[in-house]
């Protein structure tokens, strides 16, 4: 419940700020995440045995920016990734959904007539759920909000009101928790770490 209330209490700040914000931007921004990935560490323990594992999460990446004059930016940013971890008859599944409004900072540093260069700056939270399933198992889930700090470059074509171009982000963000089955008696507990990878990103950006 409690995760619910910081949950509304963040998304409505943000939509504020987006409201706001939309009266003085000056441009909007399209990021389509190329092929994103993270790092799954898992381990199952069962009567005191443990088995460990490791897999990317595969998945989509999407972020909806919009820009002002003072090199601010207001971000909403949706993201879900899948991955599996074997054991010796089939498979856990892990889903992990995202959803990360933030605030970036876009420093100049390098532009000219048909070429820009800025580094970048942002800071937000990271509203998360991961859901993880098994064959002969209930679907188990676990949720939470987490600090984002990320920094960025972007190198773009400018092409008349038209910037054309890559960003490459290096986040550092961490997930970690477990969920728990009574399996024959006894408790089976699979921890799991989801650690994000450097993401690059295809960027369009115009003036409104």
């Amino acid at each position: 419940m409690i995760k619910l209330i910081i949950r509304y209490i963040v998304m409505t700040c943000f939509s504020t700020l987006i409201f706001w914000n939309q009266c003085f931007a000056t441009e909007l921004e399209l990021d389509v995440g190329i092929n994103t990935k993270y790092k799954l560490e898992t381990k199952e323990t069962w009567r005191g045995y443990d088995r460990i594992s490791n897999a990317d999460l595969n998945g989509n990446d999407i972020r909806f920016v919009y820009g002002a004059d003072n090199d601010l930016s207001w971000v909403i940013r949706y993201s879900d990734h899948q991955g599996e971890t074997p054991t010796s008859s089939a498979y856990f599944t892990i889903n992990l959904n995202e959803i990360t409004p933030f605030v970036r900072y876009d420093h100049s540093l390098f532009e000219n007539d048909g070429w820009i260069v800025e580094g970048q700056i942002a800071a937000g939270f990271n509203l998360y759920k991961t859901t993880i399933s098994y064959p002969s198992f209930e679907t188990k889930s676990t949720s939470g909000v987490g600090f984002m700090l990320e920094p960025s470059i972007f190198t773009g074509l400018k092409n008349e009101n038209l910037i054309f171009g890559l960003g490459l982000n290096l986040p550092f963000d961490t997930y970690k928790d477990n969920v728990e089955w009574i399996h024959r008696g006894s408790y089976l507990t699979y921890h799991y770490s989801i650690t994000k990878t450097p993401v690059l990103y295809l960027i369009i950006r115009f003036p409104i």
